[in-house]
């Protein structure tokens, strides 16, 4: 989470330790505005337009980093197309069958928000950690639990910020609305993960 959607400006204590690839994407950025972030490949093709000419040499060795709605999505949009080659085998999601929107292969990363994505080569994300790792542990036995602190130094930045684009403004759950009942509470979730209504 920090990876992806740390910020220093954030609120949140653990977000605000360090800027993350999101932050960090900042000179190519695809804004979608209203309606035009629903998941199709115009929205990849817009993306792979964003990024100078110069990166798209190997386009297979880029990645789409997607949420993993917007990776469902597009699996659909897939599926949807009348082919037995290409239809059929996205439906039943054959597991050496990868999503490859104009030879880029779409990858879900699960902590990534759904109204971003990113394309970049994974090489050009460079990840450091400090050797001195210091692991210490505690019990409270009275709440029988076991107090794990991972304490180390870790720092993300892009090797070449130029060939990386940001789209941002998607809008995967367009289409949809998710409730969810919490046991003997009255929270009600909605549209998918935001909080419309908590008593």
């Amino acid at each position: 989470e920090l990876i992806i959607t740390g910020n220093t400006a954030s609120g949140d204590a653990y977000l605000a330790l360090m800027d993350g690839m999101i932050v960090q994407a900042v000179r190519h950025v695809c804004a979608f505005g209203a309606g035009t972030g629903v998941i199709s490949k115009s929205v990849f093709k817009d993306m792979m337009k964003c990024m100078p000419n110069k990166y798209l040499r190997q386009m297979s060795g880029m990645r789409h980093f997607v949420s993993p709605h917007t990776e469902i999505e597009l699996a659909d949009s897939i599926a949807n197309r009348i082919t037995s080659n290409l239809g059929d085998k996205t439906y039943v999601r054959e597991p050496h069958l990868n999503n490859i929107v104009y030879g880029i292969p779409v990858e879900g990363v699960a902590l990534m928000p759904n109204a971003n994505a990113i394309l970049t080569y994974p090489k050009n994300v460079i990840w450091g950690v400090q050797r001195q790792i210091m692991i210490e542990t505690d019990r409270d036995i009275r709440a029988r639990v076991l107090i794990i602190v991972l304490t180390m130094r870790c720092d993300i930045r892009y090797e070449e910020n130029d060939a990386v684009v940001l789209a941002t403004g998607l809008t995967p759950d367009a289409d949809i609305t998710c409730t969810e009942h919490v046991y003997r509470d009255t929270c009600v979730w909605g549209p998918c993960a935001a909080a419309i209504s908590c008593a």
